[in-house]
């Protein structure tokens, strides 16, 4: 099988969402030849091949998208009603010379990893079997925080509007020009469903690298720190925010001796990192060693309140054998999860508030609960059985894909 995989960051050191799954996918599929193409900005191709896990495999890096200056990009928002995110422009000479190398490469399966490849169809009409890869939907996510209320900005509410209704419609008529369309969880399948049931939606829920993400019994753990992983940005943010003001304040007032950890590669301006500073929160960037992060730790949080998606902090908490406490939106990507037996789940922040102290006055049996979230992590969402399965269902479709396709020439 000979695959091609577009991306718009480097796979091969993954730090976010869209990466670890691209990272697992090219060190357990079974290929004779991989391409990757990842978007980055440069004059022209570059090619190179690269050995990852005793593979070879051919990189090409590629200015596809030209970036717009700030101005041109919100009046394209304006005038052409795309996304936000959209509004850069494709780079016809870079893709009609990959559209050259992919006829030559002649792949059975092309992945297009991320939102911003939602329009690609357009320019590879091959008879590949095309797969767009978006972990979740962006406009479910849009759905989750107006539901939440958790911009009060006037001004940034009317403009997350409008952006709202052009990624309904930019999801709505993109994705079904795509063979498959793969998500991570049943919520964000049944939303885009919804939306338009011609949309081949697949469930590919994400995994953890358990021999990696596991105790390292020489560290101590510090019986009175929390911990949460996520970069201060975007959404993240702005969740992170909320739960230190009406969560960790509160607790913090209570239990003036435990600390907040949070990893994070970007630093708040510095208004924020010092009222971060006064309530005992450490922000911990150019982390190398995110294991012994967790490892130090007693319990994790995950203050995201979204219910699409899944998050990784969740999964690694579960495999480092942490038990893990969050919104019950955080959970539900993992369908064999139960509240109070694999994780702790809440309603609201006043809730949380509550669960903590219980935590706290040792109400909670949280070895219990870890054990059970681990031995959960080692049967269902191991990245190599998840990745293998994935493959197995791909194989299948893109084969039956291409001999319907053959058939019609």
């Amino acid at each position: 099988m000979k695959i091609v995989i577009f991306c718009n960051s480097d796979p091969f050191h993954p730090h976010s969402g869209y990466q670890i799954p691209i990272y697992y996918r090219l060190k357990h599929y079974h290929f004779d030849e991989c391409l990757v193409i990842i978007n980055c900005q440069s004059d022209n191709l570059s090619e190179e091949n690269k050995i990852f896990f005793n593979k070879e495999i051919k990189v090409i890096k590629a200015d596809i998208f030209k970036p717009k200056n700030l101005f041109k990009s919100f009046l394209s928002f304006l005038l052409f009603k795309v996304p936000f995110f959209a509004t850069k422009n494709v780079n016809i000479k870079t893709v009609n010379e990959l559209d050259k190398k992919l006829q030559k490469f002649k792949p059975d399966v092309i992945y297009f990893e991320g939102h911003l490849f939602g329009t690609m169809h357009k320019y590879f009409k091959n008879y590949s079997y095309k797969i767009i890869s978006i972990n979740d939907s962006l406009a479910l996510a849009y759905k989750e925080e107006f539901r939440n209320k958790i911009n009060k900005n006037i001004f940034i509410r009317i403009f997350k509007k409008m952006n709202f209704s052009r990624i309904l419609t930019y999801e709505k008529e993109n994705y079904t020009k795509f063979d498959s369309c793969q998500v991570v969880s049943e919520y964000d399948a049944t939303f885009l469903n919804k939306l338009n049931n011609n949309i081949n939606v697949n469930v590919h829920n994400i995994g953890v690298d358990s021999n990696y993400f596991k105790a390292k019994s020489e560290i101590v753990i510090n019986q009175e720190t929390f911990l949460i992983v996520g970069n201060l940005v975007g959404g993240n943010y702005t969740y992170t925010k909320l739960f230190v003001k009406n969560v960790w304040v509160h607790f913090i007032k209570r239990n003036p001796s435990y600390k907040l950890k949070i990893v994070s590669r970007t630093i708040p301006n510095s208004t924020t990192s010092d009222y971060f500073k006064k309530l005992n929160i450490e922000i911990l960037s150019n982390v190398n060693d995110l294991v012994s992060c967790y490892s130090g730790c007693f319990a994790v949080i995950s203050p995201v309140l979204k219910s699409c998606g899944m998050q990784n902090k969740v999964l690694e908490g579960m495999s480092m054998s942490k038990p893990v406490i969050g919104f019950n939106e955080s959970f539900y990507g993992i369908n064999e999860g139960v509240n109070m037996k694999n994780y702790i789940g809440v309603d609201n922040f006043k809730h949380f508030v509550s669960v903590l102290q219980k935590i706290v006055d040792k109400e909670i049996n949280l070895t219990k609960i870890k054990d059970s979230a681990h031995k959960m992590i080692l049967d269902k969402y191991s990245w190599e059985e998840l990745i293998m399965k994935q493959y197995s269902q791909n194989k299948f479709l893109f084969s039956k894909s291409n001999y319907v396709k053959n058939q019609n020439r």
